[in-house]
């Protein structure tokens, strides 16, 4: 390969990483590639696509279970059950009484 005037061009530089393209061809790199061998060049820097930056996973609260209310109502419920019998078995032994008087 030549340079402008025919001649051999030792000094260019194809892919712009740095290093002469002689240098590259001792050393068995691509010439063409300006990554190889150098990936921290800025030739490879500016082709080489941005890293994005990861969106953030939202995190998801459980929602929190009501606790059922059915307890409550059901412990006043057997309360006034309980009141209503004993109110019964007044009312049947007032009047059990009353029936016995002469």
């Amino acid at each position: 390969y030549g340079g402008e005037d025919g001649g051999v061009d030792f000094m260019k530089i194809r892919d712009g990483d740095g290093i002469s393209d002689i240098d590259e061809m001792l050393a068995g790199t691509d010439l063409n590639d300006p990554c190889n061998p150098n990936q921290e060049c800025a030739a490879c820097l500016a082709i080489r696509s941005p890293t994005p930056t990861p969106t953030p996973t939202p995190v998801i609260t459980p929602t929190p279970t009501p606790v059922p209310a059915a307890v409550a109502p059901l412990v006043i419920q057997w309360f006034w059950i309980l009141i209503a019998l004993i109110a019964a078995a007044l009312i049947v032994s007032f009047a059990h009484v009353l029936r016995r008087r002469p």
